[in-house]
């Protein structure tokens, strides 16, 4: 699904036809609004999403997911591995993504598996149906929290799935902010009381890096807040699976 670009995507496309069962450049409302079109066309058991600025880490990636997937008990609905952070320079910022037995305890308050890791079963979105596109960042926790209440979600060990870029969509300064009002809303829609203290420090932290932007721009705020990052220790340490 590619919004229209005119940044040589829909020549990519093009050459690779042959390897791609549909595909189509047009306008679009946002990125929950492609993830939708894109499910009216997705014939698979299991779905996965990709976005503009992510990658795989290993080519053999799908091959070992599937295998991991094919042997779920039927009341897993969705299974996720680990995707690493990284800068633009392909510097390592962090890994996310640990066992569900960890991550649930934390689910309801924030959003606690890494989206672009996760395979969800086809059959969730014929039950529960697609993402809102009232959402600009947090739709896909919004789905899960309609999803995993009634079922369960498996972490699979040792599948490091994807590069996701900082500074893209859900970390840029200028729409964080975006991203934690968002999960107060998702939470609510959800009967799931939205205003803890986890809520509030995501908030806090949302709002100091959204006024750096305002002040700083964008630049200048994501080599502040790498700065802070690396003095308190967030980098992550490199581990191959």
């Amino acid at each position: 699904m590619d919004g229209g670009s005119n940044d040589g995507s829909v020549e990519i496309l093009r050459d690779n036809e042959s390897s791609i069962t549909y595909w189509e450049s047009k306008p679009d409302r946002g990125i929950y609004h492609a993830w939708n079109k894109a499910l009216d066309h997705a014939t698979g058991d299991w779905i996965h999403f990709t976005g503009a600025d992510d990658y795989f880490m290993d080519p053999k990636v799908l091959e070992h997911a599937a295998q991991a997937l094919a042997l779920c008990d039927k009341e897993v609905t969705v299974a996720y591995g680990q995707m690493a952070v990284v800068t633009p320079r392909g510097e390592l910022v962090e890994i996310n993504g640990e066992p569900w037995e960890i991550s649930r305890k934390r689910f309801t308050r924030a959003m606690s598996i890494p989206h672009f890791a996760l395979f969800t079963r086809s059959e969730v979105f014929e039950i529960r149906g697609k993402f809102d596109e009232s959402f600009r960042i947090a739709g896909d926790y919004e789905l899960l929290l309609r999803e995993l209440p009634e079922s369960q979600a498996m972490f699979i060990p040792n599948l490091l799935v994807k590069g996701v870029l900082y500074g893209g969509t859900s970390t840029s300064p200028s729409r964080i902010l975006t991203g934690a009002l968002e999960i107060a809303k998702a939470k609510r829609l959800n009967g799931i009381w939205p205003y803890d203290l986890v809520w509030f420090r995501i908030l806090a932290e949302a709002s100091v890096k959204y006024c750096l932007y305002k002040v700083l721009g964008d630049k200048l705020t994501r080599i502040v807040v790498d700065l802070y990052r690396r003095a308190t220790g967030r980098s992550a340490v490199w581990t191959q699976p």
